[in-house]
């Protein structure tokens, strides 16, 4: 076919990972104005990092995923305010096999009531999630639940009354972390766990009974808000604290906080306010990524700048979470649509510099925010979030990305 410099194909095109909106693409031409077959395939394909046609999430969550993690098995855990996934009941916590498909062999009942803002397993594969919720498939639960591996409450976990907000505003519990001694730390917002003061921070026994050992006195202080929006547990048992507060227990502390194991403010931990933040994530170095908005800095651990890191920009918006893969790449998420003033749609791969990974292409990226990333044991990336699409392609609230070689 003889092509002219006015010659505009627009396809509709449909993959086994979903239909691609149409869109117009100009082809190149040869000097006698025929087509170059090797040439022009590259005018038709990219590769990035789209929806594994593997990982069926086309139906996927009916709502919104705020956090995942995944097993040993691969298998992925999403909580977040959905009422059914790929079709099925799922209320507010759900486990998919590799595939995507929902498992059946995980069994929820009637799920949460209300909503669960974080999910994390510990090392005997057991599921804590917490949030704002009063009960788990009728079990009373306060704001805080353990499951087995089948999706039952552990009844060997007894969280009282678990946390109250004095009335003030609904309380919840934004963060779940682990302590290298299996203990769990909860931050959110709340003034109490189970009747003992507890300021918007508590570290709970194995069996789900406070912590007498961690003193926290007057926890995080703002005036109004005392939220903490992320906790972190380093190698060593501190504490680490992010959200929107201005102090802690009396000390200044501009948003990030480190505490001692006996919940004393570490003085040795002085970092500067970066504003209200969403997220923690700390590299296997003992070094600390404050997520939020703006500029993504590298502290190193007495809380400095790591000079050796730098972002330029950064986001344009938040960045909400972030894991790093086998090759010491750093993987953010979040709701910033550029990088550094370059496109990147809810996700960018950073060297350990701080330097934007050009080998790492998501495309187009989500159409909505990124809340939550992991990777599984092969090392493929899980997402979860607002999103409805990845790529230009179907996948509604949580999907597995994998290179992929795409029409574009």
């Amino acid at each position: 076919m003889l092509l002219t410099a006015s010659f505009v194909v627009s396809a509709a095109v449909v993959t086994n990972a979903g239909p691609l909106a149409a869109r117009g693409t100009r082809a190149a031409y040869t000097s006698d104005g025929y087509l170059s077959t090797a040439e022009q395939y590259s005018h038709w394909k990219e590769t990035v990092y789209a929806p594994d046609p593997a990982f069926d999430s086309s139906t996927g969550a009916n709502s919104v995923v705020y956090s995942i993690a995944v097993d040993d098995d691969g298998k992925v855990l999403a909580v977040g305010e959905f009422n059914a996934v790929n079709g099925t009941a799922a209320g507010k916590v759900v486990r998919l096999n590799p595939d995507g498909s929902t498992d059946p062999t995980f069994d929820t009942g009637t799920g949460l009531q209300g909503a669960p803002y974080d999910v994390a397993i510990d090392a005997d594969g057991k599921i804590l999630v917490g949030g704002v919720f009063r009960a788990y498939n009728g079990t009373a639960a306060g704001g805080v639940v353990r499951l087995n591996p089948d999706g039952s409450v552990d009844s060997t976990f007894d969280t009282g009354t678990g946390i109250a907000n004095d009335g003030l505003t609904s309380a919840s519990v934004r963060s779940v972390a682990l302590a290298p001694d299996g203990k769990i730390v909860l931050g959110g917002q709340f003034s109490s766990f189970n009747g003992r003061p507890a300021r918007s921070v508590v570290r709970l026994n194995v069996d789900g009974s406070v912590d007498p050992t961690l003193i926290a006195g007057s926890g995080v202080s703002s005036g109004t808000t005392d939220l903490v929006s992320a906790a972190a547990v380093d190698a060593d048992g501190r504490i680490l604290l992010g959200g929107l507060f201005s102090g802690f227990n009396g000390v200044p502390a501009g948003n990030l906080v480190r505490l001692n194991l006996d919940g004393s403010v570490d003085t040795g931990f002085s970092p500067d306010d970066r504003g209200r933040l969403s997220g923690l994530f700390l590299d296997p170095d003992g070094k600390i990524f404050p997520l939020g908005s703006g500029a993504l800095v590298r502290l190193n651990p007495d809380g400095s700048p790591d000079s050796a890191f730098d972002t330029g920009a950064g986001t344009d918006e938040s960045s909400w979470d972030a894991v790093m893969d086998a090759d010491g790449t750093i993987l953010v998420v979040g709701s910033f649509t550029t990088f550094n003033g370059a496109p990147a749609g809810h996700i960018v791969r950073l060297n350990s510099d701080g330097s934007t990974d050009p080998t790492f292409s998501a495309g187009t990226g989500t159409n909505s925010d990124i809340r939550s990333v992991a990777l599984d044991p092969e090392g493929r990336i899980v997402i979860g979030g607002f999103f409805t699409t990845s790529n230009e392609i179907p996948a509604n609230h949580v999907a597995r990305l994998t290179l992929q070689t795409v029409p574009h």
